[in-house]
């Protein structure tokens, strides 16, 4: 009982649904569907004649109509669990041999011959250009179809040869309008469906155009993975020889400090001597742990999430810093850039980055000449360039340009320093996809430029 009101649920639901147009419909579901409206055309416009061939008491053409309708139902349940082919060809059999079989009953004059002209355009509506086997059977059905006709104008007489009329209409000038009427709705049906048709391609054409950004994106961010790897592989490495090169020398000093060591020796200056360069060696060991415990820390703050922030709230916290420095020496910091210029960036180590590069340009500043430094920005495409610039002492670029951001690398032995500042800037900006690079012309002064994505 429960799987029969199922069936009659998915019946009326497919009756309900070919009467409705939905603009989510693609051009084959709405093909699907106005087949199942062709089905409810014809039970619509061939309903009446259930009363005209009552009335008249042709009990034969009645039952060829309610045999007909059963069919039409049967197509649409046929359609709804996917039996297509053969849904199709009964729609055609059931429409060909009615049409014939009135005809021969109730003659030419009845005008339900009419329906065969239109049926054979239904052909290409029915079954794809591919199907190139159903639609030559369709074909031939049709022509046989013909044939008979013919033969029954020619050879034999109709067996109820009743002239009536519905609504003052005769039955050949109803079925002409229903006619006309079926082929109208034929060709509003090819304009919807190729209209969806194309509403369909542009729909997979701008999917496929999404698809191929968004591949193009992702490789693109591959690209900028693999190459920010690289450059991380590269600081790393170069970072892992020198600190393994800088750690050897104190430890091996140690070590052989201490072997020198010599407990039986009643010379107590010269072991004495010995601790205090085992002492000094555990210093340097020490500072360069320290260094290393800076570089990363910097390293940390690259977890931090990126963040719009406001350039000159940076300087602001670089001038409170560094007040001290800014007084004794006489500096000067111009800003040329809006107020309210913003960089997309980790502030932390945007703000070591700056920070390092003022207290440099002050550091370096030349004698009896106080420090004048300019900080610009300016954006271009999808860049960011900020420019520090300063008066100070500048470097030999001829003899120091390879060096210039490597790790423990000073340039004025005269001004105490550990040389890592510059190489914190340099990796720090790589890691965030920028980079940094200098000008400078000894005892004129010193810019350097750092560039950064805008996104």
């Amino acid at each position: 009982m429960t799987q029969l009101k199922q069936h009659i649920s998915s019946f009326l639901t497919a009756w309900i649904d070919a009467g409705i147009v939905s603009t989510d419909d693609t051009a084959n579901n709405y093909k699907l569907r106005s087949i199942n409206k062709f089905c409810l055309f014809c039970l619509f416009t061939s309903s009446p004649y259930y009363f005209v061939f009552y009335y008249y008491e042709l009990l034969p053409p009645f039952l060829i109509i309610l045999i007909s309708h059963i069919f039409f139902s049967l197509v649409v349940l046929l359609n709804k669990v996917n039996k297509y082919s053969w849904s199709k060809f009964i729609l055609i059999l059931t429409t060909s041999l009615s049409v014939v079989s009135i005809t021969y009953m109730l003659g030419f004059d009845s005008g339900f011959h009419l329906y065969l002209y239109t049926s054979p355009l239904f052909i290409f509506w029915l079954f794809k250009l591919e199907e190139k086997r159903n639609i030559f059977i369709a074909f031939l059905t049709y022509v046989l179809v013909y044939i008979l006709l013919f033969y029954f104008k020619l050879n034999i007489k109709p067996l109820y040869p009743v002239i009536f009329k519905i609504f003052f209409f005769d039955i050949y000038s109803l079925n002409m309008v229903f006619n006309l009427f079926l082929m109208l709705g034929l060709f509003y049906n090819y304009s919807i469906y190729y209209n969806l048709l194309s509403n369909n391609l542009l729909s997979k054409q701008k999917k496929l155009e999404e698809e191929i950004n968004l591949r193009i994106v992702s490789e693109e961010n591959i690209k900028k993975l693999f190459s920010d790897l690289s450059k991380s592989y590269s600081s790393l490495e170069s970072f892992n020889f020198i600190v393994s090169h800088n750690l050897r020398a104190p430890l091996s000093n140690i070590k052989g400090f201490l072997d020198m060591y010599d407990k039986t020796n009643q010379d107590l200056d010269t072991n004495n001597e010995l601790i205090e360069n085992v002492s000094l060696a555990a210093d340097n060991l020490d500072g360069i742990l320290s260094d290393l415990n800076v570089v990363l820390k910097s390293r940390k703050h690259l977890l931090e999430g990126k963040e719009h922030v406001k350039l000159k709230d940076i300087i602001r916290s670089i001038k409170i810093s560094l007040n001290a420095e800014i007084e004794k020496s006489g500096a000067v910091i111009e800003e040329f850039f809006p107020d309210e210029f913003t960089v997309f960036t980790i502030k932390t180590l945007l703000n070591s980055v700056l920070f390092n590069l003022v207290h440099n340009a002050i550091k370096y500043k030349r004698d009896n000449l106080s420090p004048h430094i300019r900080i610009i920005s300016h954006e271009s495409g999808s860049l960011v360039t900020l420019i520090v610039g300063d008066n100070g002492q500048g470097i030999d670029l001829v003899k120091y340009k390879e060096r210039i951001f490597g790790l423990y690398n000073r340039f004025n032995r005269n001004i105490e320093g550990k040389g890592i500042g510059l190489y914190l800037a340099k990796t720090n900006l790589q890691m965030m996809g920028g980079d940094i690079s200098v000008e400078s012309i000894l005892n004129e002064g010193t810019v350097f430029k750092i560039t950064l994505n805008k996104d």
